[in-house]
Protein backbone atom coordinates (compact mmCIF):
# COMPACT_ATOMS: atom_id res chain seq x y z
CA UNK A 1 0.00 0.00 0.00
CA UNK A 2 3.02 2.51 0.79
CA UNK A 3 4.18 2.04 -2.81
CA UNK A 4 1.01 3.10 -4.22
CA UNK A 5 0.79 6.06 -1.94
CA UNK A 6 3.65 6.97 -3.16
CA UNK A 7 2.92 6.18 -6.89
CA UNK A 8 -0.11 8.47 -6.48
CA UNK A 9 1.56 11.67 -4.46
CA UNK A 10 4.60 11.75 -7.42
CA UNK A 11 1.93 11.47 -10.51
CA UNK A 12 -0.72 13.68 -8.97
CA UNK A 13 0.68 15.93 -5.89
CA UNK A 14 4.35 16.51 -6.04
CA UNK A 15 6.59 17.63 -4.95
CA UNK A 16 8.10 18.63 -8.09
CA UNK A 17 6.58 18.81 -11.32
CA UNK A 18 3.17 16.49 -12.00
CA UNK A 19 4.05 13.70 -14.14
CA UNK A 20 0.13 13.65 -14.61
CA UNK A 21 -1.73 16.78 -13.89
CA UNK A 22 -5.18 16.88 -13.34
CA UNK A 23 -6.38 19.55 -15.34
CA UNK A 24 -7.69 18.45 -19.10
CA UNK A 25 -6.84 21.48 -20.55
CA UNK A 26 -3.08 20.69 -19.99
CA UNK A 27 -4.01 17.73 -22.54
CA UNK A 28 -6.62 19.54 -24.88
CA UNK A 29 -5.07 23.02 -25.23
CA UNK A 30 -2.10 23.51 -27.84
CA UNK A 31 -0.65 25.88 -25.63
CA UNK A 32 -0.66 23.15 -22.30
CA UNK A 33 -2.26 25.88 -20.41
CA UNK A 34 -4.13 25.34 -17.25
CA UNK A 35 -8.22 26.59 -16.79
CA UNK A 36 -8.30 27.34 -20.68
CA UNK A 37 -11.69 27.14 -22.68
CA UNK A 38 -11.84 23.07 -22.06
CA UNK A 39 -11.99 23.04 -18.60
CA UNK A 40 -14.38 25.85 -18.38
CA UNK A 41 -16.84 23.50 -20.52
CA UNK A 42 -16.66 21.08 -17.50
CA UNK A 43 -18.00 23.40 -15.52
Amino acid sequence: MQKAYEDYTQLFIGPNSLHAPLWGSVYLDHKHSLFEEQTLQYT
